[in-house]
């Protein structure tokens, strides 16, 4: 998965979707991506955190291996 693609997981997941790291413009409102960010919105602040540290750990296994 390239660098960018990894980044944008992460900043989707703070909520702070950065959508030219995929090369779209416009951020695309398929039912998924509204679902996706709707529940996070639901989520405190510490269990995001948790859920971006573990998005992270996981990007980076998969980037050494």
């Amino acid at each position: 998965m390239p660098d960018e693609h990894r980044s944008f997981l992460i900043s989707f997941e703070q909520r702070t979707p950065d959508w030219s790291l995929l090369g779209v413009d416009v951020a695309p409102e398929p039912p998924a991506v509204r679902w996706r960010q709707k529940n996070l919105d639901t989520l405190d602040g510490r269990t995001r955190n948790e859920l971006v540290l573990r998005l992270e750990k996981v990007l980076q296994r998969q980037a050494r291996g």
